[in-house]
């Protein structure tokens, strides 16, 4: 097999995944949705709307820690591994399905969702008597939804995070064999308890919590606040980027 990308087994290979999920990713379109509906109907916020939400990002994670654990099965990984696509091919159309198709998806469907739980809520305001039993309570009065609401630059840097945790999980799910989402979050709560040591007896500062002393606006204080962002992302990036190198020489050698 040719080792370069090819479109063509990449297609392949993305509507084999694509079939084989179809149904768990209807089932799973809909539990959000209605969640997040849930979420809009009780929400007494007034357009307050979050595109990444607590449960997409849950979920999120969780297809991420759970990605390859087919390899945790032998047969099912032999059909995996002898798929006609290169390793190559199978992490970068697994990192687009999980970071395109899955996140985009799932806002879209959150959004829809939480939406229609504001026009069910507005809706039930126009009925007199459950105006009249909520007496104009706070939880209860129309709420006015806009995407002008949303912060922008809030999103982008949640999604940055939230793409770090999906390329570390990602990395888990082929590098543990079993139960791989718990021994991944294992040794996240690991590696964060080591920073904490070293926050205390390293540099004896412990006052603010885990990461204190690796905030880039306490690490390069001189900085301008646009200079401190773009640290920020960069570094974030590179963690992004390292991890799926990873996962790829992972699979190569699962695959060798």
């Amino acid at each position: 097999m040719e080792k370069m990308f090819s479109k063509d087994r990449m297609l392949l290979f993305a509507r084999s995944i694509w079939l084989q999920n179809r149904s768990k990713d209807w089932r799973l379109a809909i539990v959000i949705a209605a969640v997040m509906a849930f979420f809009g109907l009780v929400s007494p916020l007034y357009g307050s709307y979050d595109f990444l939400s607590l449960p997409v990002k849950v979920i999120l994670v969780i297809l991420a820690g759970t990605t390859f654990k087919m390899l945790g099965n032998p047969s099912r990984a032999i059909s995996f591994l002898t798929i006609p696509a290169s390793t190559a091919e199978k992490t970068a159309v697994i990192i687009l399905y999980l970071q395109v198709y899955y996140l985009v998806g799932m806002c879209v469907v959150s959004f829809v969702g939480y939406y229609v739980g504001q026009l069910l809520h507005n809706l039930l305001l126009a009925l007199p008597f459950v105006n009249e039993f909520f007496n104009g309570a706070d939880s209860f009065t129309a709420h006015q939804f806009s995407v002008a609401s949303v912060s922008f630059p809030e999103f982008g840097n949640t999604l940055m995070t939230l793409s770090v945790f999906i390329s570390i999980f990602l990395f888990g799910s082929v590098y543990f064999r079993k139960n791989a989402l718990l021994k991944t979050v294992l040794s996240i709560c690991a590696f964060l308890f080591a920073l904490f040591l070293i926050d205390v007896f390293v540099f004896g500062i412990a006052t603010t919590g885990f990461g204190c002393t690796f905030s880039t606006s306490k690490a390069f204080p001189e900085l301008t606040p646009w200079a401190q962002d773009v640290i920020s992302y960069g570094l974030r990036t590179v963690v992004v980027l390292f991890f799926w190198f990873m996962t790829y020489l992972r699979l190569r050698e699962t695959e060798a």
